[in-house]
């Protein structure tokens, strides 16, 4: 298996006691804590193939309420997408993604405009370099390279997606071998790429360091950029945010969380809540916790608060209204948790598949209520599948 994992190990044995003791609700907390009873069946297979599936998922959906997943397919070395033929059905067309020479579909994500266009990217670890590729309704274009010349570089890797308002598209990815954050955008058919250098003001670089190994990007309406970005010197998460400029953009930097005793800000994920509001999702990889932060009004940020205390890696925050949806790897049992945060504010918490080895690249589609895709790794018998909850 590929992947690179940063989770802690491998409980065999593990409590079944409650997860979360609750806490006093105020404005900056969001409310109590609860533990749902524990699903010892967990989902259900999705691709029922022989192949090696389900690394890297990452998942999205149509206007109309299709479901679209995108995985890593290791026997073939290609990328699979797959695309819901009628909204719940979940019965998939699947069309495998292949460059002649290459191993692609690593370190995927996906966005869908506003015409149904799905634009992914994906990373060939052949030629170490992320690759584009987008369509509509099964009918793909061929890979094409964001960055020309690669040089010594390993380029690409944790990337993320965004579209504008114009369906055009927006990444960011990570330089490995230098420790850089890039962004790209299509403009008039070609890839403008530039290293994020972040600033404490317009004219205050912030120095070297090593960020951006995980990061999440979102644009605006007025088409100001913003990246969550993972910090990983500093173990410290930032907010990253350039206005729209012909010129080079100015990456003004503000710290989302950052906890001198703690190491924070990966498997970070965004979305943009009501009004356009950023919320965001990360792992406290010190105390094993999944935690989460809401934007207030005044674009000001709200104290960080613990919504899992046993999870979690392989985050993806959705919403549904004005409530937060997160799914993720409990990594100490590698078991799949969801949380979903209710009308009174409390974050209850759902052991949705305690078969261990499971919950890997957490991947959820929320409209009135949830769906979870997964990837489940049995290393010993060489089996890797993904699964669907509930």
């Amino acid at each position: 298996m590929i992947s690179n994992r940063t989770t802690t190990g491998l409980a065999v044995l593990f409590s079944i006691a409650t997860l979360l003791v609750g806490t006093a609700c105020d404005p900056d907390k969001f409310g109590d804590h609860a533990t749902l009873e524990r699903d010892k069946q967990g989902g259900t297979l999705l691709n029922d193939t022989n192949d090696l599936i389900g690394d890297f998922l990452k998942a999205g959906q149509t206007s109309d309420g299709r479901h679209i997943v995108a995985y890593f397919n290791e026997s073939q070395g290609g990328l699979t997408v797959g695309i819901e033929r009628t909204p719940g059905s979940r019965e998939f067309d699947y069309q495998l993604i292949k460059v002649p020479g290459q191993i692609i579909g690593l370190y995927n994500d996906l966005a869908v405009d506003a015409e149904d266009r799905v634009h992914i990217v994906t990373f060939s670890r052949t030629e170490r370099r992320p690759l584009y590729i987008s369509g509509k309704d099964g009918n793909f274009s061929e890979p094409e390279a964001v960055v020309a010349e690669v040089g010594d570089r390993y380029l690409g890797l944790w990337p993320s997606i965004a579209v504008d308002r114009k369906n055009q598209p927006h990444i960011s990815f990570y330089d490995e071998t230098h420790g850089d954050l890039y962004y790209a955008t299509l403009q008039e058919g070609s890839w403008q790429v530039e290293r994020v250098q972040p600033m404490f003001d317009a004219t205050t670089p912030m120095g070297a360091m090593d960020i951006g190994r995980y990061s999440a990007i979102l644009v605006e309406d007025g088409g100001s950029v913003a990246i969550a970005a993972y910090f990983v010197g500093e173990g410290d998460l930032y907010l990253l945010r350039a206005e729209p400029t012909d010129a080079a953009r100015v990456w003004i930097a503000t710290a989302i969380d950052k906890d001198y005793q703690a190491n924070v800000g990966a498997w970070v994920d965004m979305i943009a809540g009501p009004n356009g509001l950023k919320w965001i999702a990360y792992y406290d990889a010190t105390n094993d916790h999944l935690k989460f932060v809401r934007q207030r009004d005044d674009l000001s940020f709200a104290t960080p608060v613990v919504v899992d205390s046993r999870g979690g890696t392989d985050i993806s925050l959705q919403r549904i209204g004005d409530k937060a949806f997160i799914s993720c790897l409990a990594p100490q049992a590698f078991d799949l948790h969801t949380i979903r945060e209710t009308e009174t504010g409390v974050f209850e918490i759902n052991e949705a598949d305690r078969r261990g080895v499971t919950g890997f690249f957490t991947a959820s589609v929320c409209n009135n209520d949830c769906t979870t895709y997964y990837h489940q790794s049995f290393y010993q018998q060489s089996q890797q599948k993904v699964l669907v909850y509930p």
